[in-house]
Parts: structure tokens; C-alpha cells; sequence
């Protein structure tokens, strides 16, 4: 049962039933669906969905006397805890349309490279751990995701067709083993693929 803080593992829930993420970092987070509705673009008219995620991120103010790694992120049982103890905090904003504008009828420049999915970041703030710039790190993150997006979506006349065809990698977690400070996960283990995977370009 997910949600039991006895149980051994990353994945549990708050007092008030919100699912939390604990690191091996000591930090604990969660994702909280703020809005989910169809839109339509107001150029075109091309359906969509818009989806809004607050996503809060805490870490222990006051480490004295706490355990280390998991252990001390597992501290934060409660939605109480989680507030009292923010690290950072924004909404993580999704936009995703099917455009099907002919090229051209966007504007001149219209060359039919279309954004079909916009993300931004709303309502960032930094609660504590201010030697740490959290701003810069994120941004560089969503960067780096965002061009994988890119990547992953582009054709390119240019390339051999066969490059073109979108490849899509599908990779299912269905186990989660947490190794304390130093030790290093084995080669098979499913979350080292996972992130090795990311890491290569091979998933988005």
C-alpha cells in the first residue's frame, strides 16, 4: 500500500493524502493538479489542453539531530511539515495543441515549424536555502528537457527520412529500490536505465 510511512522506499502520501516523493537527497515533493481543461488557439482554432501543476519542494530547515538521506526527507509526514519547511515552490504550466494550420497561414514567416506544445513557470519562489540558486538550476533543467522535446519532434528535410520518423521509447518503472549515501546502484537496476536513458537523449 502506497502511502505508508513505515514502508521502505521513496513513494508515500501526506496526512491529507497528497502523494509525496522522498529523495535520497533529503528533500520531499509533491505534484498537485491545479487545473486541467480543452482550449482552442486563437489563431487557428486548433483543439488543445492546458493543464496547470503546483509543484512544492521542502527539505528540512533544521537538521540537528535528524538522520541522513531518505531517512531525514521521510521526517516530513504532514502537509504542516511540508509548508514549514519549504525549499522552493512554482506552478508548472502546460499547453499542448493540434495545430493543423496550412504553412503560411500564420504569418509570413510561418514555415510550418509550429510550437505544439508551450510549458512555462509561473509563481517561482525560493523559500530557503538562499547560498543555493535554485532559479538558475531549474531554468536550466526546463531547458534541457525542452530541447529533448524538440529534438525528439523535428523533421528535417534535410536528414535521411528514416532519422525523421519519430522514435518513441517507452520505459515502465515498476519497482523502486533506494540505495543510502554512496552506494551505487547495480547496472540493472530499472531506475539507473531509466535515468542513464534521460540522460542519452532516449526518453522526454
Amino acid at each position: 500500500e502506497i502511502g505508508s510511512s513505515q514502508e521502505e522506499g521513496s513513494f508515500g502520501c501526506l496526512d491529507d493524502g497528497t502523494p509525496v516523493i522522498y529523495q535520497t537527497n533529503g528533500i520531499a515533493r509533491t505534484e498537485e493538479p491545479l487545473l486541467n481543461r480543452s482550449i482552442r488557439c486563437n489563431r487557428t482554432g486548433a483543439p488543445g489542453h492546458y493543464m496547470e501543476t503546483k509543484m512544492l519542494v521542502a527539505r528540512p530547515h533544521d537538521t540537528t539531530g535528524l538522520p541522513v538521506g531518505l531517512a531525514r526527507a521521510k521526517t516530513l509526514k504532514t502537509r504542516k511539515d511540508l509548508e514549514k519547511n519549504l525549499f522552493y515552490s512554482f506552478t508548472s504550466c502546460w499547453q499542448i495543441y493540434a495545430c493543423s494550420a496550412n504553412v503560411g497561414q500564420l504569418g509570413e514567416d510561418d514555415s510550418g515549424e509550429r510550437i505544439l506544445v508551450r510549458r512555462s513557470i509561473r509563481d517561482f519562489k525560493q523559500h530557503h536555502f538562499h547560498d543555493f540558486p535554485v532559479a538558475k538550476h531549474l531554468a536550466d533543467l526546463l531547458d534541457r528537457e525542452n530541447q529533448v522535446l524538440v529534438t525528439e519532434h523535428s523533421f528535417e528535410a534535410e536528414r535521411d527520412i528514416d532519422k525523421d520518423l519519430f522514435d518513441y521509447h517507452c520505459y515502465t518503472l515498476r519497482s523502486w529500490q533506494t540505495y543510502e549515501c554512496e552506494g551505487k546502484p547495480p547496472e540493472s537496476d530499472v531506475g539507473r536505465k531509466l535515468i542513464e536513458a534521460a540522460r542519452n537523449g532516449m526518453v522526454s
